[in-house]
């Protein structure tokens, strides 16, 4: 944070003991600088119903611990995903 407000990063990993992502993703979408944020869960959680609970709130990706580095490395590596070339 700066001056109160969201700084812009290019990633981050976060482990959350008194909010869960789902609550991470809904305010940075209320934040206007956060809005075309690229978000990824990663997380236990598989079922459908967990993938469209992330959808939901705001993520753009959902991935299933362990997740395949390989898979993260591609949707990390997307044209544009984390504002690379």
């Amino acid at each position: 944070m700066r001056g109160g407000r969201l700084a812009s990063p290019r990633g981050a990993c976060l482990e959350l003991p008194k909010m869960d992502g789902y609550e991470v993703a809904r305010r940075l979408r209320l934040e206007p600088a956060m809005r075309d944020m690229k978000l990824v869960a990663m997380t236990g959680y598989g079922q459908e119903e967990d993938r469209q609970r992330a959808f939901e709130a705001g993520f753009n990706a959902h991935l299933v611990k362990p997740a395949d580095p390989a898979a993260l490395q591609a949707l990390l590596g997307h044209t544009g995903f984390l504002g690379g070339a």
